[in-house]
């Protein structure tokens, strides 16, 4: 009988995880492929860059997209992506204080 290939995957999953988990941060095994994460931030980007171009209305804080916004302007913040994402600072569901 032929192995369900989801299940197949959730395993693979839970072996990386097991292995991963006493190893720092460096070390570590990527779970998902960096083209799958690739695709989906560059998504990101240019649902914020068509946003900021006024192409499409902003979503509303607390929904998914605007979750989504918060996530690239705390990025921006670390200096990990471009600062043009400062502009949806507004979602951030905290303070730099806090």
């Amino acid at each position: 009988m032929a192995r369900n290939p989801r299940a197949a995957a959730q395993r693979a999953t839970a072996a990386r995880v097991r292995a991963n988990r006493d190893l720092n941060i460096w070390q570590r095994e990527r779970i998902l492929a960096e083209a799958c994460t690739r695709r989906a931030a560059q998504a990101n980007r240019a649902y914020a860059d068509r946003l900021m171009a006024g192409r499409e209305a902003l979503p509303a804080k607390g929904s998914l997209e605007g979750k989504n916004l918060a996530r690239l302007a705390a990025l921006a913040d670390q200096g990990k992506i471009d600062g043009k994402y400062l502009y949806f600072q507004d979602y951030w569901y905290h303070t730099r204080e806090a």
